[in-house]
C-alpha cells in the first residue's frame, strides 16, 4: 500500500484553478481563487481517483498556491526561487530569484507575472523568459510577533490596475505598466489578505481584524467592518484571535470572510453590514471560502473541519469532519470539493451532502491550494514539491474490500519500536482503514475469510493474539483467513515466529516451528540456520505494486515456491 492512490469509498483534498477568466464585468486577469471575486470555483469533471502525473523539486516548502496558464505552471517557493514549469512533462522552463521566500501566488495579465515575496518587492517578470521588467517596494513590515504567519497577499490585475497588500500596512494599486504607485490605502495592521474585486471595490481584510471595502479607482474607503477579532485583547489571551488572513470571497453582493476570531462571517457587499456569523468558538478560520450557486465552503483550523453553509442564511448544509487542521482554501470542480488537509491527504467530497468521494495522500502538509486545469491537479506542499495529478473516474472492481488496521496498547512483543505502533495507526487509520482492536480482529477476519470479499489487515502490534492463532493444525482463524484470500501485512519480525507466553504477558523468543501451523510457511531448522544472516533484498514486480521501492536487507527468507515473493534477496530466496 503506497498511499498513492485515491479510493472510491465503496472501495475501502484551496483549490485553485488559475486560468484566464473574466467572472465579473472587467478585463481580469490569471489570478489567486481563479477570478477576481475570489470564488474558488472552476470548470471540470467529477472523478473518483488520483495518480501521479509528474513532481517538480525546489529547495524550499511551497506555501504559494501555483498558477496554471497555458500550458505553463507558476509557482513561488520559499527558497527565493520564481519556477516556470512545463504543465506537460514537469521540466523547469525558467527559474528567477528574488532573494527572498516567495509566499503569495502569482498573477498573469498578457505576457506578465506578477508576484511579490518576503521582503515586500513586487515584481513584474515577462512570463515567457522570467525576465525582469520592473519592481517596486511596497515598504517593510510592521512588527507582528504572532507568528503561523505563513502567507503574503497575492496581486490581482483589474482593467490596467495591480492591486496588492503589504505587511507595511497597506493596499497598493500600482500601474501594471511600470510599477509606479496610482494610490495606498493605510490600514491599521498588516495586509497578508489578498484583495478581491467586485462591482469596481476592492474588498480586503488586515491583521487588526477589520474588513474593508475601497474604491478601485480612487481608494476611497466605502465601508469598514469590525470583526470580533478588532475587539480582542491578543497580549490578554495569548495567541491571535484578531488576523484576517484569508480573500474576501463575493457572490450574489454578499461577501464571505473569517478569520482567527473563530468566526466565519456573511456580509452585504453594498455596505458591510453583517448578514450572519458562524461561531466556531476561536478556532482560526485560515482559508478562503469557495462559493458555487448558494453554497459556501470552509475549512477551519483546531476545529477540524470542511463546512458547507447557505450563502444567504449561514445555515449550516453539512460538515466533514477532518484529522488534521485546515489552512489552505477549498475548491469547488464540478459537483464535488476539493480540499487540502494538514495530514497530508487531499480530500474530495461530494458537493451536495458532504460524503467523501476518494482522497490522495500528498505526502508533507499541504498549506499551498492546488490549481485545477483540464483533467489535472497542480500543487505544492512543505515537502518542496510541485506535483501535477491526474484524475479520472476508475470503475469499482466488482469486489468489496475492506481495510482494516490492528492496534493495542498492550504489546509485549518485539523489534517494533516503542510509539512506532501508534504511528502505524494513526498513518492508515487517515489513510481510511477501519481501527480493529482485539475483541474486533477475530470478527473481522472469520468475516472476510471467503472469494466473495477482497480485504487486507495492517497490524501496527508486533503480535498475533491467541484468539487469532490457537486451534487446529492449520485451522486456526488466522489461517482460514489467509486461505480464503485475506491479505496481511506485518512491520518488524513477522510475529508468527514470536513465542509469548500470553498468561504472563511475556515474550519468550524466536521460533521457527510455529509458522508452519499459523501461517502455512516452513522452515526446517528451529535455529539459526533459518534466520541465515541479512542479505540484500531486491523488491518484485509484485512488491513494486504493494508499495516496495527500495532494496532492503532481508533475513529468515524462504523457499519462493511458499509465497508470492515481494522481494527477492540474494541467495534467491523470497524475503518478507
Amino acid at each position: 500500500m503506497t498511499g498513492k492512490q485515491c479510493f472510491p469509498l465503496l472501495v475501502v483534498s484551496m483549490l485553485v484553478c488559475l486560468q484566464m477568466t473574466a467572472q465579473q464585468k472587467g478585463n481580469s486577469a490569471a489570478v489567486f481563487r481563479g477570478g477576481p471575486g475570489k470564488n474558488g470555483v472552476y470548470p471540470g469533471n467529477d472523478f473518483n481517483h488520483i495518480e501521479s502525473k509528474w513532481q517538480y523539486k525546489t529547495a524550499g516548502s511551497i506555501r504559494a498556491t501555483p498558477l496554471y496558464h497555458k500550458g505553463r505552471v507558476y509557482s513561488g517557493s520559499s527558497d527565493g526561487n520564481m519556477y516556470c514549469i512545463d504543465a506537460l512533462n514537469g521540466k523547469k522552463l525558467w527559474s528567477f530569484n528574488a532573494g527572498s521566500a516567495i509566499q503569495s501566488s502569482a498573477a498573469l495579465s498578457g505576457t506578465v507575472l506578477f508576484f511579490t515575496d518576503k521582503k515586500n518587492i513586487l515584481y513584474a517578470l515577462n512570463a515567457n523568459s522570467g525576465k525582469k521588467i520592473w519592481q517596486t517596494n511596497l515598504e517593510k513590515d510592521l512588527v507582528y510577533e504572532w507568528g503561523f504567519d505563513y502567507y503574503q497577499s497575492s496581486p490581482m490585475v483589474q482593467d490596467g490596475i495591480v492591486y496588492v497588500g503589504s505587511g507595511s500596512g497597506a493596499m497598493y494599486a500600482l500601474q501594471e505598466t511600470d510599477g509606479k504607485v496610482k494610490w495606498t490605502f493605510k490600514t491599521a495592521s498588516l495586509v497578508r489578505s489578498s484583495p478581491s474585486w467586485y462591482r469596481n471595490t476592492v474588498y480586503f481584510g488586515d491583521l487588526s481584524g477589520k474588513v474593508y471595502a475601497v474604491n478601485a479607482k480612487t481608494g476611497e474607503k466605502k465601508w469598514q467592518f469590525a470583526t470580533t477579532g478588532d475587539t480582542i485583547n491578543n497580549e490578554r489571551e495569548g495567541n491571535d484571535y484578531k488576523a484576517i488572513i484569508a480573500s474576501v470571497a463575493l457572490k450574489d453582493d454578499i461577501a464571505v470572510v473569517g478569520g482567527r476570531d473563530g468566526f466565519l462571517y456573511g456580509l452585504d457587499a453594498v455596505n458591510g453590514n453583517e448578514l450572519w456569523r458562524h461561531d466556531y468558538e476561536g478556532s482560526w478560520i485560515l482559508t478562503s471560502v469557495a462559493i458555487k450557486e448558494n453554497t459556501v465552503i470552509t475549512g477551519t483550523s483546531d476545529g477540524r473541519v470542511i463546512q458547507a453553509f447557505d450563502l444567504r442564511t449561514g445555515k449550516e448544509l453539512w460538515k466533514y469532519k477532518t484529522t488534521s487542521t485546515v489552512w489552505a482554501s477549498p475548491v469547488v470542480v464540478g459537483s464535488m470539493v476539493i480540499a487540502v488537509v494538514n495530514d497530508g491527504f487531499i480530500y474530495c467530497l461530494d458537493l451536495g451532502n458532504g460524503k467523501e468521494k476518494c482522497r490522495y495522500r500528498l505526502g508533507d502538509r499541504a498549506l499551498s491550494s492546488p490549481v485545477f486545469n483540464g483533467d489535472v491537479i497542480y500543487i505544492g506542499n512543505d515537502d518542496g514539491n510541485i506535483s501535477a495529478l491526474t484524475t479520472s473516474n476508475k470503475a469499482p472492481s466488482g469486489k468489496p474490500v475492506r481495510k482494516a488496521v490492528f492496534y493495542t496498547s498492550d504489546v509485549y512483543g518485539k523489534y517494533i519500536r516503542p510509539g512506532m505502533n501508534t504511528v502505524i495507526r494513526d498513518y492508515f487509520v487517515a489513510e481510511g482503514y477501519e481501527l480493529l482492536n482485539e475483541e474486533k480482529l477475530p470478527a473481522f477476519l472469520e468475516a472476510n475469510s471467503n472469494a466473495d470479499v477482497s480485504s487486507v489487515v495492517v497490524f501496527a502490534a508486533g503480535y498475533f493474539q491467541p484468539a487469532i492463532t490457537t486451534g487446529p493444525y492449520r485451522n486456526s482463524i488466522l489461517y482460514r483467513y489467509l486461505a480464503g484470500g485475506g491479505k496481511i501485512v506485518v512491520l518488524g519480525v513477522n510475529p508468527a515466529l514470536h513465542r509469548f507466553d500470553h498468561t504472563a504477558k511475556e515474550y519468550k523468543g524466536l521460533d521457527y516451528s510455529l509458522t508452519d501451523s499459523i501461517i502455512g510457511i516452513t522452515y526446517r531448522h528451529n535455529d539459526l540456520r533459518s534466520h541465515y544472516g541479512f542479505y540484500s533484498s531486491i523488491p518484485t514486480v509484485t512488491g513494486k505494486k504493494w508499495g516496495l521501492t527500495q532494496t532492503m536487507p532481508g533475513y529468515a527468507a524462504v523457499t519462493t515456491d511458499q509465497v508470492t515473493p515481494l522481494a527477492i534477496d540474494e541467495n534467491g530466496r523470497a524475503a518478507y
